[in-house]
């Protein structure tokens, strides 16, 4: 976010939040607003480095040789959460033909899933049912709150 005051515990929770979207630690070249995350010199600033960070937010930094060796590999779930994700946040799934910093590339999509439709298909149903879920819940939690205290310890 523009104009926004960062501290050390926001860059770290800011970390954890990027964390819990993305199941992994963010690439150095992610360090921006549009991740909602501080640049890297507030991160050099406050943590030292992005891997004191890291530290600091309880996970383990990548190993650097690990990545240059070794490329990365989305599950399946990890690729129908991140299109879930970038539908959220972008209103429309990412453009096959452009692979975008933080998404699987087209390549290990038709790994996966075959074809691309697939995967897309398999979000949609996948953010139906996360819908769902969520209205259960709501009605569930109404209900109980409708049946009398008393009723419930017996």
């Amino acid at each position: 976010m523009i104009g926004r005051k960062w501290t050390k515990e926001k860059c770290i929770d800011a970390l954890k939040a990027f964390y819990r979207n993305h199941n992994r630690i963010p690439k150095q070249k992610e360090l921006n607003s549009r991740y909602n995350l501080p640049g890297s010199s507030t991160i050099t600033r406050w943590c030292g480095t992005l891997n004191n960070a890291v530290i600091m937010a309880g996970y383990l930094p990548r190993d650097i040789t690990t990545m240059r060796f070794q490329p990365f590999e989305y599950t399946e779930e990890e690729i129908i959460r991140t299109l879930v994700n970038y539908r959220k946040e972008y209103g429309k799934f990412p453009d096959p033909r452009i692979t975008e910093d933080g998404m699987p590339s087209e390549g290990t999509i038709r790994r996966r899933f075959g074809t691309s439709l697939r995967a897309r298909e398999l979000a949609m149903k996948y953010i139906a049912y996360l819908e769902i879920k969520d209205e259960i819940e709501k009605t569930f939690k109404e209900l109980m709150l409708k049946i009398p205290a008393k009723i419930l310890r017996e």
